[in-house]
């Protein structure tokens, strides 16, 4: 009997840019769950940032990678963590600070 791999997690993160509806947020969140599989994870949860409250998502986010022990975020654009030049940006707080693969769905077919 062989035992079975363990499951690879993934989180979603984006950013509620103005003018972005519940459906196009949950048509992303299908696509972010889409792009997880195609790369052998599943999505566990997507973190949606709201302006107003912008950073709270992403530390959640960051949390519940330690929690879950999630190996991947994936994230709709390059935009949605900033620019990895940027000493203080997502995308740099989060490599230096956890060990996730960072799957952008704009790069996948």
């Amino acid at each position: 009997m062989t035992e079975a791999s363990p499951e690879r997690i993934a989180l979603g993160y984006l950013r509620k840019y103005p003018g972005l509806t519940m459906r196009t947020i949950d048509q992303l969140r299908q696509r972010l769950s889409t792009c997880a599989e195609a790369n052998g994870y599943r999505l566990l949860d997507v973190h949606v940032e709201e302006r107003d409250t912008d950073p709270s998502a992403f530390f959640a986010l960051i949390a519940s990678i330690a929690v879950t022990g999630a190996e991947a975020v994936v994230v709709p654009t390059r935009a949605h963590l900033g620019c990895e030049q940027v000493q203080h940006s997502k995308i740099t707080h989060l490599r230096r600070t956890t060990n996730a693969e960072v799957l952008i769905l704009s790069h996948v077919g």
